[in-house]
């Protein structure tokens, strides 16, 4: 009897060791802030929380329980911070991630070994591939020029069909004149009316020659630049419409941008440029004395008065949403690198490796969890664990969308360019001196021919009195026989 009572008190003593061993080797449960982000993480249907960090903390073997915050981190001017590094700093989490390492972070709290690497990257909108509407196809034709070429042009065979008119009519050395000296047809006279002078234009504008030329030195003067003008036009025509047949639509309107291939070359740009606020991001370009990251952080204050974005999934949108290409986002890298992977495939990022950060979780500061954490993230990276993990959330979708600045890689994106009023100013400027001169020789050939008018006029004039006076004396013989008394 009294044996069976010791063994029940031993298998209740057993019994108690157990429990307590079991509760001081079970992990504690920590409190673990971070930021919905897909797919680092992000929040189901059903409520529940996914992504690569919770993941990465169940293969470190972290018993967690999530605080969702709006920032990463954002230092006050009076010393505090907020995001998730103010939950650090307040001890108000143990874990806080994943953050990129930076001086001013690491001041105040503890980084653990680092998980991924990053570095500023550039995304971009790439052009679109859709098949053109009707409406689109038909428009190809305007597509070469500018508006205000084609508005000149038009204006400038109207003028020339005018002026030529004109001339003709008023021109006594052409073929209306001719016609009524009878040294010329009645067809001959009508060469150039009102409605034939507008077809010699426009014929010869086609290129389809005609019947008969002017014969005045004027009109043949304002003849000659308006074929020149027809040469200079036509063959910028055909040249842009090759182009433009070559390249597509899009490329008119995305005016250029494929020669960014550096933040130097975005900064020269006109993109308007977007960053995400209050991150070690826009804080490593507003705190460089590089010039060319302050011309670029002046950019980005400047397109952040216009379009006030605070998250990256907007900032991605918008980039997604313009209908050109004039707005580019600077994100970390492995952002930018999951974005641009992603369907419909419409967004490309450069990416430069020149400020290359750490990405990791951070604890608070003098913490006894960073020496464990820190050795179960450098057994996941020996096992592989954590490239499975980025190639199962950070699978691509798309190729042939990064990049690099030290690569000779490009993206094939637009170069054409409507031909502007700039580049065709010298046809019209030839075809304006044409006109002018024209009309300053037939106002020459006018006065030149009543000039001369004038002089036959005086010479016939003493000839005809001469004429006369002989005629008068003849018949005064015939009536009256002999002048002699």
């Amino acid at each position: 009897m009294a044996r069976i009572v010791l063994n029940c008190i031993g298998f209740v003593l057993l019994g108690l060791i157990n429990v307590a061993l079991s509760q001081t080797t079970a992990p504690p449960t920590l409190n673990v802030a971070s930021v919905l982000h897909y797919p680092n993480l992000y929040e189901a249907e059903d409520g529940s929380y996914h992504g690569f960090i919770l993941d990465l903390l169940e293969l470190m073997g972290v018993n967690y329980k999530l605080s969702i915050n709006t920032k990463y981190g954002h230092q006050y001017e009076n010393g505090s911070w907020a995001g998730m590094m103010g939950e650090l700093v307040d001890q108000e989490a143990d874990i806080a991630g994943l953050l990129t390492v930076s001086n001013s972070r690491a001041q105040f709290v503890d980084f653990l070994y680092p998980i991924q690497s990053a570095s500023p990257a550039i995304v971009l909108k790439k052009p679109k591939d859709d098949k053109p509407s009707v409406a689109e196809r038909l428009s190809r034709l305007l597509e070469p020029l500018e508006f205000s070429v084609w508005l000149l042009s038009i204006l400038s065979l109207l003028v020339t069909g005018t002026v030529l008119y004109i001339i003709s009519y008023f021109n006594p050395y052409e073929w209306r004149r001719m016609y009524k000296d009878r040294e010329a047809t009645h067809r001959e006279a009508e060469s150039f009316t009102c409605l034939n002078s507008f077809w010699f234009v426009i014929s010869t504008l086609m290129w389809q020659g005609y019947v008969r030329a002017p014969r005045s030195v004027g009109a043949r003067i304002l003849v000659t630049s308006w074929w020149a003008f027809v040469v200079i036009f036509l063959v910028s025509y055909t040249a842009s419409l090759t182009n433009y047949l070559r390249f597509g639509r899009e490329m008119s309107a995305v005016q250029g941008y494929s020669s960014i291939t550096s933040f130097s070359d975005l900064a020269n740009s006109e993109l308007r440029v977007g960053i995400l606020p209050d991150g070690s991001t826009e804080h490593s370009f507003r705190d460089s004395k590089n010039e060319v990251f302050k011309q670029l952080y002046d950019k980005i204050l400047e397109g952040r008065n216009k379009t006030n974005l605070g998250s990256t999934d907007e900032l991605v949108t918008y980039v997604r949403d313009q209908k050109f290409v004039d707005y580019a986002a600077i994100l970390e890298s492995n952002t930018a690198m999951f974005v641009t992977h992603q369907k419909p495939c419409d967004l490309y990022m450069v990416k430069d490796d020149f400020n290359l950060r750490a990405v990791s979780f951070a604890v608070q500061k003098g913490s006894p969890l960073r020496d464990e954490l820190t050795k179960s993230i450098i057994r996941l990276h020996e096992s592989g664990d954590i490239h499975y993990l980025e190639n199962k959330w950070f699978k691509q979708q798309c190729s042939s969308n990064v990049l690099r600045a030290d690569e000779n890689q490009y993206i094939h994106l637009s170069n054409f360019y409507a031909l502007d009023l700039g580049t065709f100013s010298a046809a019209l400027l030839i075809l304006i001196f044409g006109v002018v001169l024209g009309c300053v020789v037939t106002l020459i050939e006018v006065c030149l021919y009543k000039w001369t008018e004038m002089r036959v006029d005086d010479e016939d004039e003493p000839a005809n009195q001469r004429s006369g006076s002989q005629g008068l004396l003849e018949s005064d013989v015939k009536k009256g026989g002999s002048t002699n008394v």
